[in-house]
């Protein structure tokens, strides 16, 4: 690939993503709803990165039907480097990530988490 082919397919995907950004900024006011995506099937693999700006996790429903949760933590506190609670302050980060997660096992059928990963020993990825 030369540089002008390289630049401009840069260019394109950039100016996609900002696009796309915009779309995500709306989506982040609404809380999520499990019940709004397809039921999981046997054979599919499902992936949710659940983010709450204060910790984040990842969901993962496997084709065989074990289900993974990685990571999901919390920080406290008020810095200009922490973000607004998402959905809302209205619960703690480990009560969304928990609400969001039993509402879509529920849906597909599943009954609980399988296997944690835990990445590392911060408070963003465990805690609270």
């Amino acid at each position: 690939m030369n540089r002008r082919t390289f630049f401009s397919s840069s260019l394109a995907a950039l100016s996609l993503s900002q696009l796309s950004s915009s779309n995500l900024f709306a989506l982040a006011e609404q809380p999520p709803h499990a019940s709004s995506l397809e039921p999981w099937a046997p054979g599919v693999l499902e992936i949710h990165h659940i983010a709450t700006n204060r910790g984040n996790s990842t969901l993962l429903l496997l084709p065989d039907g074990t289900t993974m949760m990685v990571d999901a933590g919390a920080l406290y506190g008020d810095t200009p480097y922490l973000s607004p609670q998402r959905p809302s302050a209205e619960h703690r980060p480990g009560e969304w990530i928990g609400r969001y997660a039993q509402r879509r096992l529920r849906s597909a059928g599943l009954d609980g988490i399988d296997v944690f990963l835990l990445t590392h020993l911060h408070a963003d990825h465990v805690g609270d």
